[in-house]
């Protein structure tokens, strides 16, 4: 089963190319191909493969990397495929060291999420926890 989950996420990538992205002015739209149950526990393929690069050929599999600068609050509300799709947020210092106890991660189909973020946060991650093709706007202050 990994392995076809492996493929997919092979395939999906040479379809969708990678999308980059960094925190600047209005909100960031982004796209997941496929949620990953194990985002919440190991990290997906964006995150582990990818990790902390928003440039990398993984970026919009199961995750969407963007780097910070300086921005004390982040807003995320799903723009498409809501009603099946679990999207979660997930901090990284500059150095890529995950910042634990900070994550805004409530367990909700179409729900977004809003919070703070952690002084020593350098990267966010969008994570799908469940779900396929989840649209999103990230606004981040």
């Amino acid at each position: 089963m990994l392995k076809r989950f492996a493929a997919a996420c092979a395939v999906a990538t040479i379809v969708a190319g990678p999308m980059s992205a960094t925190a600047g002015d209005g909100p960031i739209a982004g796209s997941i191909l496929i949620g990953h149950p194990l985002t919440g526990v190991t990290g997906g393929v964006t995150e582990i493969a990818g990790a902390c690069d928003p440039a990398s050929p993984f970026q919009g599999v199961d995750g969407h990397w963007v780097q910070l600068a300086g921005q004390t609050q982040a807003d995320l509300v799903q723009t498409a495929n809501a009603d099946i799709s679990d999207l979660d947020i997930y901090f990284y210092t500059a150095e890529c060291g995950f910042v634990a106890g900070a994550s805004l991660a409530t367990d909700a189909i179409g729900g977004g999420e809003s919070g703070p973020i952690p002084a020593e946060a350098g990267y966010l991650i969008v994570d799908a926890f469940i779900g396929a093709g989840a649209g999103f706007d990230l606004t981040l202050s």
